[in-house]
């Protein structure tokens, strides 16, 4: 099974810490985020893991880890940076943001579900919300299911906290027709965009409420808890200030995988 860790771009509302460097290479613990999404996915068994680089691209070299360039990362987004490596989706293959950090843990629950696609949902998000956010539902999205664990919307602006029944963590599966489905999908919301920068710069969540649209199950997988979001200077100083003080553990159990990463 195939892994693509999607790193291409910037990460300005990471300033300064993403001045001279990508993103996915800020640190926690002293271990960047990139290496300790490797560590927890390597636990877990999979190692065929590729990176789709842009930004600073030169930065990132790790052993036994394939590169993808995505020339065009100042003017695309994720969804670009994964359609580049269309041709090596095979028949399974997980996709994973870069600004994300899971434990082990999180990507087993993954694993252990065989749908043609299975997203990552976290049934506990009000808690790092809160720790993250003066006003928690500015800064979340839409997550609604269905009675049969489907996500039926995703990636809107919820209107009240009822809209809320989970946060997307940016961890997900495609396997054999969900392949498809994510293809024709993107086909689709390319067609329908205003202009060619925005068919360049689609956001996974709309593809997969694209694909919701078209009568695909998109199936949930829930945790509670085990993963964070670095996406701004201030988680970056919440979580080291957490660590230093020792209670980084109500939301993840880094040493899961920083144990690992340094041994």
């Amino acid at each position: 099974m195939k892994v693509f860790i999607l790193a291409a771009g910037r990460g300005r509302r990471l300033n300064p810490l993403t001045s001279s460097a990508p993103k996915c290479l800020t640190q926690l613990s002293g271990i960047s985020l990139l290496y300790m999404q490797i560590t927890a996915l390597r636990a877990s068994g999979l190692n065929d893991i590729t990176v789709i680089t842009g930004y600073k691209s030169e930065q990132i070299d790790i052993p036994g880890i394939d590169i993808r360039l995505n020339k065009r990362w100042a003017e695309t987004n994720m969804v670009e940076s994964l359609f580049l490596v269309a041709n090596e989706f095979g028949n399974d293959f997980i996709v994973s943001y870069s600004d994300i950090v899971y434990e082990p843990s999180v990507v087993q629950s993954l694993l252990r579900h065989k749908n043609d696609i299975s997203v990552v949902i976290d049934k506990n998000w009000r808690q790092l919300w809160d720790a993250r956010f003066e006003e928690p539902i500015k800064d979340a999205e839409t997550l609604k299911l269905d009675g049969q664990g489907h996500i039926k919307e995703i990636g809107r602006k919820p209107a009240n906290l009822n809209e809320i029944e989970g946060q997307y963590i940016g961890l997900m599966r495609f396997r054999g027709n969900g392949i498809d489905a994510l293809s024709s999908a993107r086909k689709t919301e390319r067609q329908v965009a205003n202009s060619l920068a925005a068919a360049d710069n689609l956001y996974m969540t709309e593809i997969l409420m694209r694909i919701i649209l078209n009568d695909t199950p998109v199936t949930a997988v829930p945790i509670h808890g085990g993963w964070l979001e670095i996406d701004t200077f201030g988680d970056y100083q919440l979580y080291k200030d957490m660590i230093k003080s020792q209670t980084l553990s109500a939301f993840i159990n880094l040493n899961s995988i920083t144990s690992r990463a340094r041994g």
